[in-house]
């Protein structure tokens, strides 16, 4: 990757390097590397969809706090509800 994101002072190249920024705002990803998966990270739907809407709702919240880092314009949360 050419550009990485910043999450913080770490860099996010890897999916576990995604992963572990991800499990710092309390949502879990397995790695997909071993699945031949890279760059990208795997997600399970083997939950109620309350606890599936706060994961997205905290990927959102994580996502939105490297875009703040890179001054690009994302349209208003709540889109989930």
């Amino acid at each position: 990757m050419d550009r990485a994101a910043d999450a913080g002072g770490q860099a996010l190249v890897t999916d576990a390097d995604v992963g572990a920024y991800l499990l710092d705002s309390g949502v879990a990803v397995p790695e997909s590397a071993g699945c031949g998966l890279f760059p990208y990270f795997r997600v399970s739907f083997a939950a109620s969809l309350e606890k599936l809407k706060e994961a997205c709702r905290r990927m959102d919240a994580a996502g939105r706090k490297l875009v703040v880092a890179f001054r690009i314009l994302l349209p208003p949360s709540g889109h989930l509800q």
